[in-house]
């Protein structure tokens, strides 16, 4: 995606899973496919442009995902975490193998075909809006879509600013969105539905049960420096280190000074 690359990706998901003892657990990689004029769906097509603007390559301009940032590093600092991953996280024997990985897709239609499934989507949607373009005799066995993402009535009326700060200028925090890069512009986007509107569209009317959680709900749980503190206290397990130590580097990567909410 626009975050990462495919074999980064699937390395730390293999590692998180062992970490977890769920080696059981299929990781697929691969395009996200694309609409040709004559509404041919080609669901394994290579690169990260929204299903409207990809067509049948990767050649060609994207209105959305372009306008996010790849980070400070490129992509080299989320492709490693920073190098947390090989310092904290315990290796399994399962790594990402060109060519030979399975597709996204494979493993939707595989693990979906197995019976009623759930499915949590905190990303983009294009994948999963593919797969049901793609299989509609399989949308019966999806019994609900989880959806972090979206934001409805998200205003934060302090505008990222403490209470009674007099000094401080409310910014971004006091839009509806979250696109800190073109806040300006967009002030009521959200990263995940921002990054193809069209995946999200068909997601959202697909008639499955959906639950929403939006920046409504995520604004309501804010990292305190009291959070961040008691956290650093506590990290008696790999998960809790693995965790902390990507909160931290976020906090000390931060492009303002206003991380703590």
């Amino acid at each position: 995606n626009s975050w990462t690359d495919a074999g980064h990706a699937v390395n730390q998901l293999y590692d998180l899973l062992y970490m977890m003892g769920r080696d059981d657990i299929a990781v697929g990689v691969g395009g996200e496919g694309g609409i040709s004029n004559d509404g041919r769906i080609y669901p394994h097509v290579g690169g990260y442009f929204p299903i409207i603007d990809q067509g049948m390559s990767t050649i060609g301009e994207c209105r959305y995902r372009q306008s996010i940032p790849q980070g400070s590093g490129g992509r080299l600092d989320i492709n490693a975490n920073y190098g947390v991953r090989r310092e904290i996280l315990p290796q399994g024997n399962r790594s990402y193998s060109p060519i030979q990985q399975p597709t996204t897709q494979q493993v939707m239609i595989d693990t979906i075909s197995a019976g009623p499934t759930n499915v949590f989507l905190v990303g983009t949607h294009t994948n999963f809006a593919l797969f049901l373009m793609s299989n509609p005799h399989l949308k019966k066995n999806v019994k609900h879509i989880y959806i972090m993402g979206g934001g409805v009535r998200s205003q934060n009326p302090t505008g990222c600013c403490p209470k009674n700060d007099t000094s401080c200028v409310p910014r971004q925090c006091g839009d509806h969105g979250n696109m800190f890069t073109t806040y300006t512009k967009n002030p009521y986007a959200e990263f995940n539905i921002y990054g193809d509107p069209f995946g999200a569209y068909q997601v959202f009317h697909s008639g499955i049960p959906i639950t929403l959680v939006p920046l409504d709900a995520t604004n309501t749980i804010p990292i305190t420096e009291s959070f961040f503190k008691a956290f650093e206290e506590q990290q008696s397990t790999y998960e809790a280190q693995y965790s902390f130590q990507s909160l931290k580097i976020a906090r000390d990567t931060w492009f303002d000074d206003q991380f703590y909410t």
